[in-house]
């Protein structure tokens, strides 16, 4: 706070500026662009009692400067080495914050700029509910929320549906105890599932306040439903089983390239990798890909560590989202494996050795190598391949 006085005392800020900081830092007592504590907690937790803009000016002109310290524990131990530390620990600290207060702070002067836009009337004639939604947010967590409902209201003569602007205008109404703001609350819901806990909750509150029991139950049991419905969507998203519908991916070629690379890190572990879309019950709000891997496998093997391996290193391979469903098997999983193969445009990487044992049939190779042996290691080997005697001293 001193400094903020020297700085309007040499011209810096003027004294409107400091009161104005002053004032916000008052009526927003949580500043987003601010990591420390709001100034108002710090200052009620060091003894100040503030309770108006009038005790915020009396505290500033009558601010003092920190007196020189005298002995410290700092000083007493360390001597001059502490001041090098304190510059170190400071020097090290600026390197991994500085980075993350720059971008909060043009963030929260992007959104101030956007709030000013509308307060100076330059976007009271805007038509794009997008960028008016985008205000809205901005004068919201910088002014306050019940500062933003003329921009939601205005959202709303342009597109009656709007999701957003419905359930902030809905939730404002009803905070205020008007019955309109549950029609508000509706549409909302009408416009995107994702609102419902939330107005159901509200709608719930204000009708039980206003002692209306069913209706609040009816909402809450709506709520319920929807989290209900939530759970089974995320329990069907994330596994695979053979009993599930698959698509073509029809995926952005970007995330089929990254998919591809990814499963060539790992080619010598992988017969063939499958990309394909799996259908989800209660609605594809967003495309759930499934990458199906069928792996090698080797003799005298643990296949389920086998399996839990590398998918772990297929999951940790660079360029694989965290969004994409990976699945691991062998050919032991006949009836997923061929599921796999019948979806149109699904084999994303076949490996050579595989494409070349596909043109053949299954015992074609078995037979070849056993002639081969055969051949090689003469009478007394194959004898011993055949199960009888051998004379041939075991290694």
């Amino acid at each position: 706070l001193f400094e903020r006085r020297a700085m309007a005392a040499c011209g810096a800020f003027s004294e409107h500026q400091i009161h104005g900081w002053l004032r916000a830092e008052l009526e927003h007592k949580d500043n987003p662009a601010e990591s420390h504590p709001p100034l108002w907690d710090r200052m009620r937790l060091l003894g100040y009692r503030l309770e108006g803009m009038d005790d915020f000016r009396a505290l500033l002109e009558n601010l003092q400067p920190h007196q020189e310290l005298g002995e410290t524990a700092a000083r007493f131990f360390l001597g001059e080495a502490g001041e090098a530390l304190r510059a170190s620990f400071f020097r090290k600290w600026r390197q991994i914050q500085v980075r993350d207060w720059r971008k909060r702070f043009e963030t929260y002067e992007g959104l101030r700029s956007l709030a000013m836009e509308w307060e100076t009337g330059s976007a009271a004639q805007l038509d794009d509910p997008k960028a008016l939604w985008q205000i809205a947010v901005a004068i919201g967590n910088t002014r306050g929320w019940r500062a933003a409902l003329p921009v939601a209201q205005r959202i709303l003569e342009i597109q009656p549906g709007h999701g957003d602007a419905n359930l902030l205008a809905g939730q404002l109404l009803i905070e205020e105890g008007n019955r309109a703001g549950l029609e508000l609350l509706e549409r909302a819901m009408a416009a995107g599932p994702g609102a419902i806990p939330a107005a159901c909750a509200l709608a719930a509150r204000f009708l039980e306040a206003r002692g209306e029991q069913e209706g609040a139950a009816g909402y809450r049991n709506r709520a319920e439903a929807w989290h209900k419905a939530e759970l089974a969507i995320a329990e069907e998203r994330s596994h695979v089983r053979a009993t599930d519908t698959f698509f073509a991916p029809g995926c952005p070629p970007a995330l089929a390239g990254a998919l591809r690379r990814a499963v060539e890190t790992h080619a010598s572990h992988i017969r063939a990798a499958y990309l394909m879309r799996k259908q989800v019950d209660g609605g594809d709000r967003k495309p759930l890909y499934v990458l199906g891997i069928e792996r090698r496998a080797f003799l005298h093997e643990n296949t389920t560590r086998a399996n839990r391996l590398l998918l772990e290193r297929i999951m940790r391979t660079h360029g694989v989202p965290g969004d994409v469903l990976v699945c691991v098997v062998t050919r032991r999983n006949c009836p997923l494996l061929e599921k796999w193969k019948t979806v149109p445009d699904s084999l994303l990487y076949p490996s050579a050795a595989y494409s070349c044992r596909e043109a053949q049939p299954m015992y074609a190779p078995m037979a070849q190598t056993a002639r081969t042996a055969a051949a090689l290691l003469g009478p007394a080997a194959h004898s011993a391949m055949a199960g009888g005697a051998s004379t041939v001293p075991e290694k």
